[in-house]
């Protein structure tokens, strides 16, 4: 997996899509910060409904030729019933509702920013400097 978002980030280069910083940025500041916590999978689910739906609502747009991988599985139904039974099987080794989930997703996020931020670090550094400004703005309006 490591591989395949690398050899894209590569071509987004070497197409002049996006520069190393805006690749690197991009993963840091959204997808990669969900995936520490949810994974590839989990929130596209919520059980085998949500997959199956999820599925068909976004699984056609990985044909569409936005990316150079664009070779990808049949969303046949048998394919759409093994997502949507294993995503079922996750929903239930969580225990969780989708809004409890969700709760969770949100507060390990929160936990990863937190631990970026004391570190001065990639989308813990934006934090700070929010922080700071806000602090700035508070203590201007008080004068």
């Amino acid at each position: 997996l490591q591989q395949a978002m690398w050899r894209e980030a590569l071509w987004l280069v070497h197409d002049d899509v996006a520069s190393l910083q805006e690749i690197d940025d991009a993963v840091r500041y959204s997808f990669g910060l969900r995936r520490a916590v949810i994974g590839a999978f989990r929130m596209g689910g919520g059980g085998a409904a949500g997959m199956r739906r999820f599925m068909e609502q976004w699984g056609p747009q990985l044909k569409w030729p936005l990316t150079k991988f664009t070779n990808v599985p049949e969303l046949t139904e048998a394919f759409l019933d093994r997502l949507a039974e294993q995503s079922d099987e996750q929903a239930k080794l969580d225990n969780l509702t989708t809004s409890e989930l969700e709760t969770k997703r949100d507060d390990c996020l929160v936990a990863v920013l937190a631990g970026l931020r004391l570190q001065h670090y990639g989308a813990g550094e934006t934090v700070a400097l929010w922080e700071r400004a806000l602090l700035d703005r508070a203590r201007n309006s008080r004068c």
